[in-house]
């Protein structure tokens, strides 16, 4: 590979890269195909833990979660980097499939289910995001493919992929700061879908991924657009403490 790394056509171990889809070339996402199957392999710089320990963290068998099909070192000209392959879902992402709020406030409800399965499993998914939800059609989630983010934030300081890969942010301020997750951080990112869907903008101020990490952790939120009987449920599952969070169940009632 040269110093351009990944261009359309080169393949990575059996997978040929077909897409681009976030991101710079040596630090996003991208889709790749071998023969019939269809995955996403998110690119990071090298890993401070090894294959076997990163397989093993981001292995997440469960319903409405995709499975994890290759990781592995990518060597390139100038770096070497690690790569994850997941399955792609079928169906599209959320955001490209869903024209209104309320149909993605269906999608919303459906992914609490997601989290709450999770949670009983004493998992966080920490990673949901409208690039990594699949849907078939209104309210029909296919699967999630979470593993982007919680890919790129185990990468060495100061790497911050994600800042590259996404314009923003859905993470709660705790894994934002690398104080690790909690079972209300997929609460968090659940109720910035919902803020989004409902109001139409982000709920934290920032017109670019850096200026909106900064306002996450913050605090800083912009005011608040929508229904009020959804105000305070969504106020408390925004809150930088995560104790002060509902459940996932508590966010899925209010939101019918």
């Amino acid at each position: 590979m040269s110093a351009d790394d990944f261009p359309i056509g080169v393949m990575v171990g059996r997978w040929t890269i077909t897409e681009l889809l976030d991101g710079e070339v040596s630090r996003g996402r991208y889709r790749v195909r071998d023969g019939a199957a269809v995955g996403l392999m998110t690119v990071a710089p090298t890993q401070k833990l090894d294959h076997r320990e990163l397989a093993t963290r981001l292995a997440l068998q469960m319903p409405g979660v995709v499975p994890i099909l290759h990781i592995g070192s990518l060597a390139t000209s100038v770096a070497r980097l690690d790569g994850l392959v997941e399955q792609e879902p079928a169906g599209r992402p959320l955001r490209a499939a869903l024209a209104t709020p309320e149909q993605t406030l269906c999608v919303v409800r459906a992914l609490c289910d997601v989290v709450m399965a999770a949670t009983a499993r004493g998992l966080v998914l920490r990673g949901i995001r409208p690039e990594l939800v699949y849907v078939y059609d209104v309210c029909r989630l296919t699967a999630v493919a979470p593993r982007c983010e919680p890919f790129l934030t185990t990468s060495t300081p100061p790497s911050f992929g994600v800042v590259h890969c996404f314009d923003r942010y859905y993470m709660p301020p705790e894994v934002l700061n690398l104080h690790g997750a909690t079972a209300t951080s997929d609460v968090f990112s659940l109720a910035v879908l919902a803020v989004e869907a409902i109001t139409g903008e982000h709920p934290f101020v920032g017109d670019h991924s850096m200026e909106q990490l900064m306002s996450i952790t913050s605090g800083q939120r912009r005011p608040w657009r929508g229904d009020e009987r959804l105000r305070g449920v969504l106020d408390r599952a925004l809150d930088r403490d995560p104790a002060k969070r509902p459940s996932a169940a508590e966010l899925a009632n209010a939101l019918s």
